[in-house]
């Protein structure tokens, strides 16, 4: 009894230190005056200390090849946190690469009780409600408030909110969970409309649609089921998204040009590619274009610009090995959903520097975390069951052979 009251606390501890996290990336993106000032100061500090603490509370149940991948991750992580003081420093190469992996590997460890999915769905659901009354009092000017941020990064940070609300409500399988889903798109995509932001609100259409392919059409939801439909999914689109983004700069963009995107993508890949030492492990720092003072506004070509090519493959081959690192056979409704969810945020990120802002780290990668936390449970039953129906296929065949000796 002891033994499980140690566990449920450490539990606890795990959580909250992700929580807090979790938290402050969001109050970043909130443009609630002090608060927000205060988060973008200090978030290059607070992070990497959660993931720290998550670290040392899970080290135990780690295998030796996993505490030296994550401990090393770790080493690299809190580095420029405690010896530099520059909130610019995460540009480097070791600092967003090991803090995105290092974040997903150690949420993925953790066990989501059904408290704990709670409170990440109050406080998604909170800061959608919060962001709603706060654009219809400046839309409408009441009382004295002003945006803090741009229009665009709260739209983006109520997307993923409205999507980590609708897979964790899915998740409690609750009699009344559609209308509830449903009332949290509503507000989310009233966000969007006041916010005037049409990605988001195509990006959300398109999280919706999937996951009512998954829902409610079986031949759908079978056929996405199998893991190894992702992992080519996932491998293909990271391979071919920068490729098909260069065809379409090199092609002024077949008329299209995205709201300036095109001119930035067609700077960004001259200057890239112009000296070897920036195409194989980048320039080092952000990308800002000449003509425009604008960042790339393309994750993938943010990465290649700021990692190079060595880069770009240590850090989306390092997502898909922790995504898929556990051997499910079959994926559940909800591991669906977050896929989903993650799937729609990468094409999303073709137009948002989204994976490689590190304020987005925790809104973006719990996603991942949710996913992999079931994976490795169900992974474990799978293996399980599979020995279970070994011993008894071998039961039988014994007995079939006794019985026709005796015969």
């Amino acid at each position: 009894m002891k033994v499980d009251s140690e566990e449920k606390y450490i539990e606890g501890a795990k959580f909250a230190s992700l929580f807090v996290g979790f938290m402050c990336a969001y109050l970043t993106w909130g443009g609630l005056g002090t608060v927000s000032d205060e988060m973008f100061l200090f978030f290059p500090k607070i992070f990497p200390v959660t993931l720290l603490v998550l670290f040392i509370l899970t080290v135990s149940e780690l295998k030796k090849v996993e505490r030296f991948f994550a401990g090393g991750l770790s080493v690299l992580v809190l580095i420029p946190a405690i010896f530099y003081f520059n909130n610019y420093f995460y540009l480097s190469f070791y600092w967003h690469i090991p803090l995105s992996l290092v974040f997903i590997f150690l949420t993925g460890k953790l066990s989501f009780t059904e408290t704990h999915r709670r409170l990440l769905t109050y406080f998604s659901g909170g800061y959608i409600g919060v962001m709603l009354v706060k654009l219809i009092m400046v839309t409408f000017n009441l009382g004295n408030l002003e945006l803090w941020i741009n229009k665009n990064l709260i739209a983006g940070a109520t997307f993923f909110a409205c999507m980590s609300a609708v897979i964790l409500i899915d998740r409690m399988s609750l009699d009344y969970s559609l209308p509830i889903e449903g009332l949290v798109s509503l507000v989310g995509i009233t966000v969007f409309y006041l916010c005037d932001s049409w990605t988001p609100m195509i990006s959300y259409a398109g999280f919706l649609l999937i996951s009512a392919g998954i829902k409610y059409k079986s031949k759908i939801r079978r056929s996405l089921e199998n893991s190894k439909v992702w992992i080519v999914l996932f491998s293909v689109m990271f391979l071919f998204i920068p490729i098909i983004t260069y065809l379409f700069a090199a092609n002024d963009g077949f008329g299209i040009q995205l709201s300036g995107r095109v001119e930035i993508w067609q700077e960004l890949f001259y200057s890239w590619t112009s000296e070897m030492g920036n195409l194989l492990i980048g320039a080092g720092n952000g990308f800002n274009a000449v003509r425009s003072d604008l960042p790339a506004h393309s994750a993938y070509l943010d990465i290649l610009w700021r990692y190079g090519i060595i880069g770009y493959v240590i850090f989306f081959g390092g997502i898909v090995l922790l995504m898929f690192r556990h051997k499910q056979r079959r994926y559940s409704t909800n591991q669906l959903l977050c896929l989903a969810a993650f799937l729609v945020t990468c094409i999303h990120a073709t137009m948002e520097n989204y994976l490689s802002s590190f304020q987005w780290i925790p809104i973006i990668f719990i996603f991942l975390g949710l996913l992999i936390s079931q994976s490795e449970k169900a992974s474990a039953l799978e293996k399980e069951i599979g020995l279970l129906n070994e011993v008894e296929a071998y039961d039988e065949s014994a007995l079939t052979d006794s019985e026709t000796v005796d015969i």
